[in-house]
């Protein structure tokens, strides 16, 4: 029997032997082959996990583009309901009047420079000034967001102002087209500011009630000392 090789394993009499012959240098290939692709498969891995952290990152702000106008939607129509609450609080109405009334604010504001919360604002000074009724309500905001549009005097300072004369002179809601046409052609004519017309208006009220004095002669008053440089006080 020709001599075994060193490291060959001595098998029973009778049984079968298998020898191996490692060969180290083909061992090493593979193995760095194996690792070779491991390192490629792991920056495979490493980029896809960048394109989808990149991805996620895009999706959020996307996300945050499309939920934005809708926060702000919301914003507006809790704002809305604030402001017609507080018309609610002083005017006194049906559910289905104060229904047709906000609709009417809504109107206004796509036909008259002012907002629907300063067209409200005037609202609410309605009738704390003692104006009542959904159309009374109605239509004097409308003539004064009319006034307020062209005026330098806020909504709120002509609302007031014309809700305290009317009041005085015992005036219904329909001469308050009246007072702001007179208002108007004064503020057009006179060299005085509008809020100075206002005051003396509101201040001379009392006494045109008692002498009779119409609308646009207080105004044409008011105009005329103001230009003057007269204190109303």
């Amino acid at each position: 029997r020709p001599p075994r090789p060193a490291g060959d394993i001595v098998m029973p009499s009778g049984t079968v032997q298998i020898f191996f012959n490692a060969n180290a240098s083909g061992f090493n290939a593979a193995m760095g082959q194996a690792a070779a692709a491991t390192a490629t498969l792991g920056e495979k891995f490493g980029h896809v996990s960048r394109q989808v952290a990149t991805a996620g990152f895009e999706i959020s702000k996307l996300g945050a583009a499309m939920i934005a106008p809708i926060a702000a939607g919301v914003k507006a129509a809790i704002d809305f309901e604030r402001a017609f609450a507080n018309v609610k609080k002083v005017v006194s109405a049906t559910p289905e009047e104060f229904e047709k009334l906000n609709q009417k604010f809504k109107e206004m504001s796509l036909e008259i420079p002012l907002t629907y919360k300063e067209l409200t604002k005037i609202g609410e000074i309605a009738g704390q000034l003692g104006i009542n009724g959904a159309e009374d309500v109605a239509e004097f905001s409308r003539q004064i967001g009319m006034v307020a549009s062209f005026s330098s005097a806020t909504g709120e300072t002509v609302a007031t102002t014309f809700g305290k004369i009317a009041n005085v002179m015992k005036l219904p809601i329909s001469e308050v087209s009246r007072m702001a046409s007179s208002f108007a052609e004064m503020s057009r004519s006179g060299a005085s500011l509008d809020n100075e017309i206002l005051n003396f208006a509101n201040r001379l009220a009392g006494y045109g009630a008692t002498v009779g004095m119409t609308t646009d002669q207080i105004f044409g008053i008011a105009t005329a000392f103001a230009n003057a440089g007269i204190q109303a006080e």
